[in-house]
């Protein structure tokens, strides 16, 4: 009971902190006097947002589960054209095709600094909402 209520307080001691650094980038983004280089802040601020939530929350085995699940699945498309070079082997140039636009798809899609992690993170965001949800109706039912 101890144990839970610690790990309790310290998951909230680091919300509290991820939150008041949040809210100090923010003021400072604010404060900024030239307007172009407070729009250019505050597209870094809302473009590294996401990443920085899944660094605090990756602590959360099952967010980083989830992650996992969620970026294999939606990154199938790729995996498919893998998956049938490896069955095409026999046929040099098939294979080759396969591996070629597998790994094109890998780098334009699929490679950082693109939108695809940002959606990754937000489906995983809200597929840990909904895991959230159902724990703890189960808890009140017990």
């Amino acid at each position: 009971m101890f144990v839970k209520k610690e790990k309790r307080n310290r998951a909230k001691e680091a919300l509290d902190a991820y939150n008041e650094g949040k809210e100090r980038r923010k003021k400072e983004i604010k404060e900024e006097t030239s307007r172009w280089k407070r729009f250019w802040k505050w597209c870094w601020y809302l473009t590294t947002w996401p990443f920085r939530w899944a660094w605090m929350s990756i602590h959360d085995w099952k967010f980083l589960i989830i992650f996992i699940i969620v970026f294999l699945i939606v990154s199938s498309s790729v995996w498919g054209f893998y998956l049938a070079g490896l069955i095409l082997w026999a046929n040099e140039s098939a294979r080759n095709w396969c591996f070629g636009i597998g790994s094109f798809m890998w780098l334009w899609w699929i490679g950082p600094f693109t939108p695809f992690t940002q959606l990754v993170i937000i489906i995983s965001i809200g597929v840990k909402a909904i895991v959230d949800r159902i724990g703890m109706k189960i808890k009140k039912r017990n």
